[in-house]
């Protein structure tokens, strides 16, 4: 029996995908060819405060935040550091994901 190569919407999924109709939306861009100006200052850079340069870790196989903690610092415990100075894209402190760009805080 063939395998039906349909999805569940009744199309094939080797067909080419529809153009979007984008004629109603805003692009933002500016029509008078000067750039306009953003005013980031009240963003952060995430550039370190103490003009050092901070440690990043790309996190691969097998890695855990404590394993990392004692890599960097010597003791498994300082797991917390790394955890919370990448709270934004780490929301569970057992699952971190391999490629991971973690900050490694002094």
């Amino acid at each position: 029996m063939a395998a039906n190569s349909q999805t569940g919407d009744g199309k094939d999924p080797n067909d080419p995908i529809d153009p979007i109709d984008t004629s109603g939306f805003e692009t933002g861009a500016s029509t008078s060819g000067d750039p306009e100006k953003i005013d980031t200052s009240g963003f952060e850079t995430g550039a370190s405060t103490s003009g050092t340069p901070q440690k990043m870790y790309t996190v691969k196989k097998g890695d855990s935040l404590s394993k990392i903690a004692k890599e960097f610092y010597g003791d498994m415990k300082e797991w917390k550091k790394i955890y919370e100075a990448n709270r934004d894209q780490i929301k569970d402190p057992n699952l971190i994901q391999i490629g991971q760009e973690l900050v490694i805080p002094e």
